[in-house]
């Protein structure tokens, strides 16, 4: 009878065990899910404040200046803001680890960066920082 019980509360805690482990293991999964989009809701944020900026700027009057500031770490981590001008368009990227999100911006002459950032408008072409 003690041998039989013994065996019984061995497979009881064996299960208790395994089901901790699967537990934990869906738990870490939805975690890294939950902080990927975290990252990429900043990025996302990122783009759409730079194209609001230039958008604004680009629909007001000549002699418009304003500065705005971009964060210096996403999530504690440094992140590269690229931007490419084309004749008429230009494309914003935001890349941090795995993620990389664009993003078409009106054609500004100079560059984003993260941390303070100063747009002009003068003859109805915008400056970024220059």
């Amino acid at each position: 009878m003690r041998a039989q019980v013994s065996l019984e509360f061995i497979i009881v805690m064996g299960m208790a065990v395994l089901m901790l482990v699967v537990l934990l293991t869906v738990g870490s999964s939805k975690l890294e899910d939950a902080a990927y989009t975290r990252r990429l809701t900043m990025t996302q944020d990122i783009l759409s404040t730079v194209q609001f900026e230039l958008i604004t700027a680009l629909s007001v009057h000549d002699g418009y200046n304003r500065t705005f500031d971009l964060p210096l770490l996403l999530d504690g981590q440094p992140y590269v803001l690229t931007q490419t001008n084309d004749t008429t368009t230009a494309v914003l990227t935001v890349e941090r680890g795995s993620i990389r999100q664009s993003a078409a911006i009106p054609l500004c002459t100079g560059s984003i960066v993260a941390g303070q950032n100063t747009i002009t408008k003068e003859n109805g072409s915008l400056r970024c920082n220059s």
